[in-house]
């Protein structure tokens, strides 16, 4: 066990050397060659009770800013963040045929769930669509905000459910408004396809009002939107079943009508006297007899396949208004008001859903065959 003894001496003459010290350094000129401090800018990511600047956070802070965004052309916010790279992950939208979230637009982060991201407006979390994504989960719908009013984006990828919550296993998306607008916007875009189909326009409008002051402080924005379908029957590689041979096999019709025989191997039972006259205006006068090798005949066509919309049709429109009033230095009052109208119309294809009376749907008996039959 050691033992240290200051002696009063020795504490004398180290206080009496310390202002001397410290004296000799702020006199020593300053080194040209000492490396300058940097000042950084600061970018703060809210949401939570503890606020968190871009140097203070181990994840760097993606920001797409409305110079950004208007240089690309893009329409709405939820083509912006389904262009970054941190969307990975395919999600039901407006251009999915068959789901159960038509309409409304979200986004995948990493490829997790939609509802594993988390949506602020100015720092202030979204309300909820009132529908459930896929029908089992709870998401935020983020094509109700005119792009007009961003002012920038701010994405903190990977998960953050530490400072944010459960639902920001994927990210936080910080969607910062614009506070201001000199005077007011208003613009409109127009666009379409060399090969017919998809033709689109959009107009919207932006502006701002203070008063009191300036602690109040009314943000409005209006954006509308039309876009029709393109249809698979519009493109050369998709308005027909493949033509080229393969292994010497021509490709097969689809099987359009039929009737099945449920009790013999689901083999086909053609009961057509007309040969499917009856049924040649169908699909733009391509339908007639088919056969298939070991099956039997059937009405069919090999034009079906165009018969479907890769791109849906959609109709859109958004009036979104901020309101923000300033009671002192440290408390603010703020109302949110979004109205959204989405309708999408698609064509998912003849052989997308098919309606038989299977045997869990209750086939039929035929006397005249003596069979169980399935349409």
């Amino acid at each position: 066990m050691f033992v240290s003894h200051r002696r009063p001496l020795a504490l004398a003459l180290a206080a009496a050397l310390l202002p001397a010290t410290a004296f000799a350094q702020s006199q020593a000129p300053a080194d040209a060659t000492a490396p300058q401090a940097k000042e950084l800018d600061k970018v703060v990511v809210t949401g939570s009770l503890i606020p968190q600047t871009q140097v203070e956070t181990f994840v760097p802070v993606t920001i797409i800013s409305a110079e950004d965004i208007k240089a690309r052309g893009f329409n709405n916010v939820a083509e912006v963040l389904q262009k970054s790279s941190f969307a990975t992950g395919g999600v039901q939208n407006s251009q999915t045929s068959g789901g159960f979230t038509q309409g409304a637009d979200t986004l995948s982060l990493f490829g997790l769930s939609a509802s594993y991201v988390k949506y602020l407006i100015d720092g202030r979390p979204m309300a909820n669509y009132p529908a459930l994504y896929n029908g089992s989960d709870v998401f935020n719908n983020i094509s109700g905000i005119p792009v007009d009013l961003v002012e920038r984006i701010e994405i903190l990828p990977g998960g953050q459910s530490s400072l944010y919550g459960s639902d920001a296993i994927a990210g936080v998306v910080n969607i910062i408004l614009k506070k201001n607008i000199d005077g007011s916007v208003l613009s409109g875009r127009i666009g379409g396809y060399e090969k017919g189909g998809g033709q689109s326009g959009r107009v919207s409008f932006a502006t701002s009002v203070n008063g009191a002051g300036g602690r109040w402080n009314i943000l409005l924005g209006v954006q509308a939107e039309k876009a029709d379908p393109v249809w698979a029957s519009q493109r050369d590689l998709t308005q027909q079943f493949n033509v080229d041979a393969r292994n010497g096999d021509a490709p097969v019709a689809s099987r359009d009508w039929t009737i099945l025989d449920v009790e013999n191997d689901y083999s086909y039972v053609f009961l057509d006297p007309a040969n499917c006259a009856n049924l040649g205006s169908a699909f733009g006068g391509t339908e007639g007899k088919q056969s298939r090798a070991g099956k039997g005949d059937y009405c069919g066509s090999q034009w079906t396949p165009g018969y479907r919309t890769l791109k849906n049709s959609k109709e859109s429109a958004q009036v979104y208004a901020h309101s923000t009033f300033e009671l002192n230095d440290l408390a603010q009052a703020y109302a949110d008001v979004l109205l959204s109208h989405e309708k999408v119309e698609y064509n998912s294809g003849s052989n997308y859903l098919w309606w038989g009376t299977e045997v869990g749907f209750g086939a039929y008996y035929d006397p005249n065959q003596g069979k169980l039959l399935n349409l």
